[in-house]
């Protein structure tokens, strides 16, 4: 008898499991560009329980619900937000919100988007060409600058890199080394990127050496001994922050192959704020600085 009792009552709790369905709503895709997109969208149902798992499928195939195309990176929770990296630019993609209960899977209406073509900008001065990056109300440049300047008192002032890393600059003159049309970012210009990307407001408003958890979508690669901490890293935002590390005032490297530093043309007292990135770390350094050279990327003038 106990054995019936026993049978019934799990019959019966997978009945009540199955009765739990979910409702994923239609995706909302914001800020596309040529390699990225954030999708958000809710997830309902009648007793106000949270799936299992969260994702999206996303292909080039319309309708395409294959498991190999799935990705459900959230756990237990009604709402999904996320950046989506790495994709093709100028392609038209497919994708649909998912949900996944036991080994049902629960899909949204399919949305369709296309990658924007990649913008490129061309330095009259030296013939370098950059990469634009799209952010919402703002431009940067993909890539560290490279431009070495033809006078004999900025030559003292600037140190000449390889070209994947860009030149050094001394903090006097780097409010005078990008293009026209571009200027060097503000601290707050900085903050509405580490905003968007997904730092608290509490720790972006910090003057500290590791603020937020956002450092890993940043950061492209690592170089020599720190290599292995590349699993760590996903270049989600597609800045693409390569560990240049600075020059110090004898010429000598500080940091490369784990650290970036960039100036910002925000002064406090004698110096600016700079940030810097290190690939062992999850936060990002928001510290006044001086006396040395450092990384630029340009912003777009509005």
């Amino acid at each position: 008898m106990n054995r019936i009792y026993i049978v019934l009552l799990v019959f019966l709790l997978n009945a009540c499991r199955h009765e739990i369905e979910f409702e994923v709503s239609k995706p909302v895709i914001e800020y596309i560009t040529h390699n990225s997109c954030r999708i958000s969208y809710e997830v309902y149902n009648d007793d106000y329980y949270s799936p299992e798992k969260l994702g999206f499928c996303l292909s080039e195939i319309p309708n395409y619900d294959d498991r190999s195309k799935i990705s459900l990176p959230k756990t237990r929770d009604g709402y999904f937000e996320s950046i989506i990296p790495n994709l093709k630019p100028s392609t038209t993609y497919y994708l649909k919100g998912v949900c996944e209960e036991g080994e049902q899977l629960y899909f949204s209406d399919e949305v369709t988007f296309e990658t924007k073509t990649i913008q490129t900008f061309t330095d009259e001065r030296d013939g370098n060409e950059y990469t634009i990056l799209n952010y919402p109300s703002q431009q940067w440049m993909g890539e560290n600058l490279k431009y070495v300047f033809e006078s004999d008192l900025i030559k003292e002032a600037t140190v000449e890199e390889s070209y994947c890393t860009g030149a050094y600059y001394a903090y006097e003159i780097a409010d005078k080394v990008c293009p026209s049309g571009w200027h060097l970012p503000s601290d707050e210009e900085w903050l509405n990127l580490e905003l968007f990307l997904g730092m608290e407001s509490e720790e972006a408003n910090k003057m500290f050496y590791n603020r937020g958890n956002i450092a890993k979508e940043m950061f492209l690669a690592g170089w020599g001994n720190y290599q292995n901490w590349n699993f760590k890293i996903n270049n989600k935002s597609g800045f693409s922050i390569l560990p240049a590390g600075r020059k110090s005032a004898e010429n000598k490297d500080v940091g490369r192959g784990r650290r970036a530093y960039f100036w910002s043309s925000t002064e406090v007292e004698s110096d600016l704020i700079i940030r810097e990135f290190d690939i062992t770390a999850d936060g990002i350094g928001r510290i006044p600085f001086s006396g040395e050279y450092c990384s630029i990327r340009c912003g777009k003038d509005k």
